[in-house]
């Protein structure tokens, strides 16, 4: 009767864990979020890189002439960079944001990273969530100005981390 009181004990400890860990990671993509939808509203686009559990991310947007971006952790902005653009009206690629490439789908992975944007198209927008390997979307060739000008963006304004595990 010990042991199966014991293991009734074990049981429900690990389903509590479970979803204590669950409620935290949904606690810092809810706060991500609230970042996000604002960007978004402001300037008409946004675009995030988290880690699997988004512990840890990066956020940015492009307003007409620089580009805000954002370090956080655990869902809090922990650094900040406006960047002046160089090239002001090099921002047309944001006018044709696009749901697919070739060069992104050869990058998915279900363990890595996970890309997200939304962009405002005509009178709707398009939002997409990649979850791709680091690496391979940094240094992969793309088919489309939006996706190749978007990873140009994140090399240049050094966006994400310097260094992955995936």
């Amino acid at each position: 009767m010990r042991y199966i009181i014991l293991f009734i004990y074990i049981i429900a400890s690990s389903i509590c864990f479970s979803c204590q860990t669950k409620n935290v990671a949904n606690d810092i993509i809810s706060k991500n979020k609230k970042l996000y939808n604002s960007l978004y509203k402001s300037n008409g686009n946004v675009f995030s890189l988290g880690s699997l559990s988004f512990e840890h991310s990066y956020m940015w947007s492009y307003s007409n002439d620089e580009i805000n971006i954002y370090n956080l952790e655990k869902g809090k902005v922990i650094s900040e960079k406006k960047i002046k653009l160089q090239n002001q009206g090099n921002n047309r690629w944001l006018q044709n944001p696009l749901k697919d490439d070739t060069g992104i789908d050869n990058c998915i992975a279900t363990d890595g990273f996970t890309l997200m944007y939304k962009v405002v198209n005509n009178d709707s927008y398009i939002e997409r969530r990649f979850p791709v390997m680091y690496d391979c979307m940094k240094n992969s060739k793309y088919e489309t100005d939006f996706f190749t000008k978007l990873i140009e963006d994140m090399n240049y304004y050094q966006i994400g981390w310097l260094r992955s595990n995936n």
